[in-house]
């Protein structure tokens, strides 16, 4: 019980934060939530594939800076309104034995199935952030990005931010 109070706590303190980051309209914010032990699970399932994608090196992960030691951190897991698409923030902690600082971010997209596993995992290259020494702010910043600063930038094909209701059928996005 104390585990599901705390992955349940962890929830609300991401979704806080991204709401005091936003500058999506509230009418548009996208406010879905999961039972904590599903979020759980799915944490799990994101952390085991993008461990793969490292020893792979696929996506982001094709440098020399990710090994099998490097460390996979689930930051914040944002679902649809209809729960069959999720988006999520990896934070990955290399070992610094390059001399570089640790720490880099990306975000993704993927589908959910009707057994709530996770499928067909996109990188979206759009941010990445880089050589971060301190997990706090790289957590910060990957969120400010993508809750304040995607819509509109880069592309004028990205037309919503990540935690806006509208993102979630936006065919720039999904149709991949």
């Amino acid at each position: 019980m104390v585990k599901n109070t705390s992955i349940i706590s962890i929830i609300l303190c991401c979704f806080i934060i991204a709401c005091r980051t936003s500058n999506t309209p509230k009418q548009y914010r996208n406010n879905t939530t999961v039972p904590g032990a599903l979020y759980a699970l799915h944490r799990a399932q994101i952390a085991d594939s993008v461990k793969r994608l490292i020893l792979q090196k696929a996506g982001p992960y094709y440098t020399r800076r990710t090994n099998a030691t490097t460390r996979v951190i689930v930051d914040t897991i944002l679902y649809s309104p209809s729960r069959n698409k999720v988006s999520f923030f990896i934070i990955v902690e290399n070992d610094g034995s390059d001399g570089k600082r640790p720490y880099d971010a990306n975000c993704f997209v993927a589908y959910l199935s009707k057994d709530s596993i996770i499928t067909s995992i996109r990188w979206m290259p759009y941010y990445n952030l880089e050589l971060y020494s301190n997990l706090k702010e790289i957590s910060r910043d990957i969120r400010l990005i993508y809750f304040k600063k995607f819509k509109g930038t880069g592309s004028s094909n990205l037309k919503y931010n990540l935690d806006d209701v509208r993102f979630w059928d936006d065919p720039y996005i999904w149709n991949y």
